[in-house]
């Protein structure tokens, strides 16, 4: 056939079947609602409630079918400072989100250096565990695997280093 192959793979039908069933029993409790975020949260904010929250991007709106504009950010931000539960937030790194969230303990996962430099406090991971803790200042100084990772990114993005294809 002259058809073109996109790579795909052979599909078990059965074994797709069974994860829906595991994700419908998964949420057969849950409720999923169409609402503005800050009536949702107002409605079913309790001490024990937990919010998982990943509005539209800052500054990439353009590729979302929902408007979002930095009002919606800051309504967003004013409802959080006020809820009794806990909320966890997903977002960009960018200079807006972290002006508007400067006074909240933010945790970052990355796996850029160059993205946690202005933290107060970096907690580096390896395997898992804890491989180093300090201020980026301290890590730098220390030499260890945090200068490694941010002096060989800073090297690749800059072009002083070519990738090496094992």
């Amino acid at each position: 056939s002259a058809g073109k192959s996109f790579g795909g793979q052979p599909v078990n039908l059965s074994s797709t079947l069974e994860l829906l069933e595991a994700a419908a029993f998964r949420l057969r409790e849950t409720v999923i609602e169409n609402k503005d975020f800050e009536s949702l949260i107002k409605q079913y904010d309790r001490h024990e409630s937990f919010f998982y929250l990943d509005p539209p991007y800052v500054e990439t709106e353009g590729h979302y079918l929902v408007e979002f504009p930095k009002e919606d950010h800051v309504r967003l931000y004013n409802t959080l400072k006020e809820i009794k539960g806990k909320f966890l937030l997903s977002y960009n790194d960018c200079e807006f989100v972290k002006e508007l969230y400067k006074d909240k303990t933010v945790i970052i996962a990355t796996h850029r250096a160059t993205s946690v430099a202005f933290c107060d406090t970096i907690i580096f991971l390896e395997d898992g565990r804890i491989a180093e803790m300090g201020s980026p200042s301290e890590l730098i100084e220390k030499k260890g695997k945090y200068y490694e990772i941010l002096t060989t990114q800073e090297k690749l993005s800059s072009g002083e280093e070519e990738v090496q294809n094992g």
